[in-house]
């Protein structure tokens, strides 16, 4: 799988985690002017949010998958990853983020931005997502992308043996990881916090594991050379995406534990990556993947801590979104200019 795949599917994750984020309350969007219902006769934009939940495990499978890649083209050059580097830019972008938006909320929602200093040094190091609830897993994936070289190093240089105790012992420690977080609550004390950051860094490993053996093993590319090994495109692309559908019903139909999402990933990732897509659908999809960073890290200031559920005012969901994507891709823009 070609970076420029990687990009469109980070651009399919930040589309999902937007309409998440959105109608994730379901009194709120039932508040809506819903005119699209499932079968279930819940509205649409309700029912959407189970399979838009997979967001983060896309992007932490991609992650794992990407680095491996990178740990690949570093063994053949003799060079290092530059882990340390990639993880000073995401922080920086981040702590960009945090000056330009606390002002903000500091005009617009005082009773949560006036903080102590504590407070405010607690949200500065990611420890704490209290002005932002989509940054919680900007910690956990910073330590996972720190530890990842060892990681990935370990993982190629042991055999199918070592890699299936590694899956197995990653998976035990994400089940456990989720039901500790009910046990340690949300709490906002020192200790609490800490736990917190430490189960979510475990929460998020059994993905990134599947994504370094994705790599390592060339999955992509095996399952794209035997698709079209006795196949036209048009007959593998009609396949794919009828199987692709059928998951998708199936994630809208079951319950929305998050304990489902990474059996879902594992699948429908590579059921786009082995198809061929229109230049345009690429296109779209790279360009919001490029923007995706930034649309993380700011969406949730304009649906919902800084200028509370104004958005919500627009009654439609499809404009409510649409206005979100326009709102985090100008954010976007304002942050590159910001940082250059």
């Amino acid at each position: 799988m070609g970076k420029d795949t990687t990009t469109q599917l980070k651009g399919i994750a930040i589309l999902l985690m937007l309409w998440l984020h959105l109608f994730s309350n379901e009194e709120q969007t039932l508040a809506c002017i819903n005119t699209i219902w499932f079968w279930n006769g819940m509205p649409l934009a309700v029912v959407l949010k189970k399979i838009c939940s997979i967001c983060v495990q896309m992007y932490i499978f991609l992650g794992g998958y990407g680095l491996a890649k990178t740990y690949e083209r570093a063994a053949v050059t003799g060079g290092n990853m530059g882990n340390a580097k990639r993880v000073w830019r995401l922080y920086v972008n981040y702590w960009v983020v945090f000056l330009l938006f606390y002002p903000l909320g500091m005009i617009f929602n005082p009773a949560l931005f006036r903080t102590d200093i504590a407070d405010f040094l607690l949200n500065f190091s990611s420890l704490k997502y209290s002005i932002n609830g989509a940054w919680w897993f900007l910690l956990p994936y910073a330590m996972l992308t720190l530890l990842s070289g060892a990681m990935i190093k370990r993982l190629y240089l042991s055999g199918k043996a070592f890699s299936a105790v590694t899956l197995l012992a990653t998976l035990l420690l994400y089940v456990s990881a989720y039901l500790l977080l009910d046990i340690v609550g949300s709490g906002d004390d020192l200790p609490r916090l800490c736990a917190r950051a430490g189960l979510r860094f475990f929460t998020l490993l059994f993905v990134f594991v599947v994504g370094i053996l994705f790599a390592k093993h060339g999955i992509f590319e095996r399952l794209k050379a035997r698709a079209y090994a006795d196949a036209k495109s048009s007959t593998v692309n009609t396949v794919i995406s009828v199987l692709a559908l059928l998951l998708v019903l199936l994630k809208l139909s079951i319950g929305s534990s998050s304990l489902l999402n990474p059996w879902f990933v594992f699948i429908l990732i590579p059921c786009y990556a082995v198809c061929r897509h229109p230049a345009c659908v690429e296109s779209v999809l790279g360009f919001f993947g490029r923007h995706s960073t930034n649309m993380w890290l700011t969406h949730y200031f304009f649906c919902h801590y800084i200028f509370g559920d104004m958005i919500y005012t627009l009654r439609y969901p499809l404009l409510i979104y649409f206005v979100l994507c326009l709102l985090s891709l100008a954010a976007s823009y304002v942050i590159i200019k910001v940082k250059r």
